[in-house]
């Protein structure tokens, strides 16, 4: 196994530490994404949950299928307080800092 010389380092510090800022900005906006869906979802549960009482009520549906529909609802209230945390984590995560300027690039030389 070859290794590099010590100035190709800097060179992939600076790679990755760009790829990595790239990489929080879009997390976060993964977690606010997943958080929204996770509120839609609360949102058709309820909808569904209160369809099923007024088929019950009707005499359409019976009741104990409402057990399904409860715990439909949990399961996605649930998804909003997991989403919530997931956003709030992103959020307290430091960003990487910048790399610090180069006086001079590194160019390599031919052989």
């Amino acid at each position: 196994m070859t290794t590099l010389p010590k100035k190709y380092d800097t060179i992939t510090k600076t790679k990755t530490l760009t790829v990595g800022v790239k990489n929080a900005y879009a997390d976060t906006y993964l977690a606010v994404r997943a958080l929204d869906q996770a509120k839609d979802a609360v949102k058709d549960a309820k909808a569904a949950y209160e369809d099923a009482k007024q088929k019950v009520a009707d005499g359409k549906q019976p009741k104990n299928d409402l057990d399904f529909y409860k715990a439909n609802l949990a399961v996605a209230t649930a998804n909003v307080a997991s989403a919530t945390t997931a956003v709030a984590a992103y959020r307290e995560r430091p960003l990487p800092q910048r790399p610090p300027v180069r006086e001079r690039a590194f160019t390599p030389q031919r052989a």
